[in-house]
């Protein structure tokens, strides 16, 4: 492998493994000791799993817990007692594949299944984002789709996020007006995702993004950005000049979209369609319904222009003729 090559996977490993220095799936013997206390502990307690967490995969979710409160056993129960609360408060299990595909629309990204390190991964381009609809509600949702159509695809999976960024391709100035010229807009929507991911999915957010040929000020600033935001969010950063993280991640080509030289479609409507076929094959031919419902207690933390419009298309489904039809099956 070419030494260029080699250095950015170090790099990359380097962000990765710093999480539980890479044993992701593996419990040492004080975890499993952890875990048979934490289980003593929480015996007739009432927790809301997940609906799509088989019983058998609890535990992995449970590590995830300890590990994120440093193995004490009393705060990772607390902590999965607001979690099941806020599970409740915005309706996660009944989030079907729709909704996780508008998800993907919005935000722009695609997600791209585990890499060679078992971090499971998804990519984005500067040139799909449109921060000038930047709003805090919806964009929140939509990053909780992420994580959730994650966490039930890979139940089982402990490793954080990776991020593959394409920088080329758009000038700073139209990415960042919108967030000088609505900064608070920003930092709401950085408090709320990042209280409410990490009471989800916990670990999921010591992520490594790739920023790939970033140009001008963006280069310095995606190597700034750990540090301004350490307080906030545990994450790494490499910066690369070219697309080769792709090769470097997988192996299956068809997990690298086309226009970086796989042979996967950056197509939301087939990844739709592909999930609703290993999730839900019963309903293919039914239209499954969009609407997610938020619990008004849930809804008033946020903007009131972006509740507004949130319960404006929850009024419009609810009283379109098709909303009868419309099933909800659980991704």
């Amino acid at each position: 492998m070419e030494e260029k090559k080699l250095n950015l996977l170090r790099r990359i490993e380097h962000g990765v493994f710093a999480t539980d220095n890479g044993r992701f799936d593996a419990f040492t013997r004080v975890e499993r000791e952890k875990l048979v206390q934490f289980w003593a502990t929480l015996e007739g307690a009432s927790i809301n799993w997940p609906a799509h967490l088989a019983e058998q995969d609890r535990e992995c979710l449970v590590m995830r817990y300890l590990r994120s409160n440093d193995l004490n056993v009393k705060k990772a129960i607390a902590s999965l007692k607001r979690a099941s609360q806020l599970r409740e408060d915005y309706h996660i299990d009944d989030l079907n594949i729709a909704q996780i595909g508008e998800a993907v629309r919005k935000l722009g990204y695609l997600p791209l299944g585990l890499t060679k390190m078992g971090s499971p991964a998804f990519t984005v381009s500067i040139v799909d984002v449109d921060l000038g609809r930047l709003e805090v509600l919806s964009s929140v949702l939509a990053w909780v789709y992420l994580c959730e159509y994650i966490d039930r695809t890979y139940p089982r999976n402990m490793a954080p996020l990776t991020c593959l960024v394409d920088c080329k391709g758009k000038p700073l100035g139209p990415l960042l007006r919108p967030l000088l010229r609505h900064p608070s807009t920003l930092l709401l929507l950085k408090t709320r995702t990042l209280k409410l991911t990490r009471e989800l999915y916990p670990r999921r957010l010591n992520m490594t993004i790739v920023y790939m040929q970033p140009h001008g000020l963006l280069k310095p600033m995606a190597k700034l950005a750990p540090m301004l935001f350490s307080k906030m969010l545990k994450y790494h950063s490499v910066v690369s000049d070219s697309f080769d993280a792709f090769d470097l991640l997988f192996e299956d080509e068809n997990a690298i979209p086309v226009r970086y030289g796989g042979k996967r479609e950056w197509d939301v409507n087939r990844f739709i369609d592909e999930r609703r076929q290993a999730e839900a094959p019963e309903h293919d031919d039914t239209p499954l319904e969009d609407f997610h419902r938020v619990e008004p207690t849930v809804l008033h933390r946020y903007p009131k222009a972006g509740r507004d419009q949130f319960e404006q298309a929850a009024a419009d489904m609810l009283g379109s003729p098709e909303h009868e039809a419309a099933v909800s099956p659980t991704a």
